[in-house]
This record gives C-alpha cells, structure tokens and sequence, in this order.
C-alpha cells in the first residue's frame, strides 16, 4: 500500500465497497473481532514476513486489525452471492453496471480464489465445485461462476482447513446437477 493513506482508511474503502455491493451497511460483529484478535498470532507473523518484503509500510498491529474486523463482517449468504457477482461478470457489477474492477484484476482475482481462496484444500475444491470459492471462519462459502453469477452456502462445521464441510457439499452439488464446473 505504500506510505499513503492507513489501514483505518483502507478497512473503512473495503467495508464501503462491500456495503454497495450487498445493497446494506455492513458492520464488524464486535465480539467476532475479540476473538479474532485473540488468535492472531498467525496473522500477525505473516504480517510481519509481508513487512519485511516491503509489502506494506503501515503498523503490522493496525493492519492485523483492519483484517481482523473485515473477516468479521456480518451478511447474509444471500447478501455475499450478490457481493460475488461483480467477480462473474469480468469486474462490472451488474446490478448497478458500475465497474469495481477492470478485468484483467477481476480474472486474477478470480485465479488466487480458485488456488488459494480456500486455503490447503484449493485443490480438491476446484476438483469439486470447479469454479472461484473462497471461504471464512464463520462457516461461509462465497464463489462465482464466471459470466453467470455470484453463489453463497454458508453452515458453520468446518472441516480441518477451515471450510464449511456443508457449503463444500452444496456447492459441488450446484456445480454437478448445473454443470458449472470450469475444469
């Protein structure tokens, strides 16, 4: 990010953008943060590895914050499919036809969902579900199949990578019966 702007800054664009996108404003769930701040350790060290490459410049402690509340977002599964849209349709989000990102960063938002957005288990979901997913600690499952729509399954159980054991479950139901799958 540079010397420029904050993280404050920065968590309150996001937060924004993702307001618009869903049609609501959305805000952290304060004691999800607490939590999150707790166990950041992990966070904090592969922020601090980040800094050292030059990554970013701001404090690691404002940076891991500004994660920490914007993982912690509350929506709906409904409200997130509809905040994917603009990743299916090339960056432009339909419902307003206003572009969020060009699509050359729109596709490569697009590839670091599919190989990484799920965190170790990447590879088995393209396997399974066949198109960008990425997913949170609160049991959330958001992808997009590329020029048709954005797509949400959320249930809490989490298999041993951190994703909705059910939403991986729908998902690749959804990709088999429409035959959506990419691969």
């Amino acid at each position: 990010m540079g010397a420029t702007g904050s993280a404050d800054a920065a968590r309150a664009a996001v937060t924004n953008l993702l307001s618009d996108l869903v049609g609501e404003r959305l805000e952290p769930d304060s004691e999800v943060v607490e939590e999150e701040r707790a166990g950041a350790d992990l966070n904090t060290a592969m922020a601090w590895l980040m800094r050292s490459f030059d990554n970013f410049t701001h404090p690691v402690d404002e940076v891991v914050d500004a994660y920490a509340q914007l993982c912690t977002l509350t929506v709906t599964a409904r409200r997130l499919a509809r905040a994917a849209r603009f990743l299916a349709n090339d960056g432009v989000d339909p419902g307003t036809g206003e572009r969020v990102l060009t699509e050359p960063l729109a596709r490569r938002v697009n590839a670091v969902m599919m190989t990484c957005g799920t965190y170790d288990a990447a590879g088995q979901f393209a396997y399974d579900v066949g198109f960008p997913c990425t997913s949170g600690v609160a049991g959330a499952v958001m992808g997009n199949v590329p020029n048709r729509f954005g797509v949400c399954a959320w249930s809490p159980p989490l298999d041993r990578a951190g994703n909705s054991r059910a939403g991986r479950a729908a998902l690749h139901m959804l990709s088999e019966r429409l035959g959506l799958s990419l691969l």
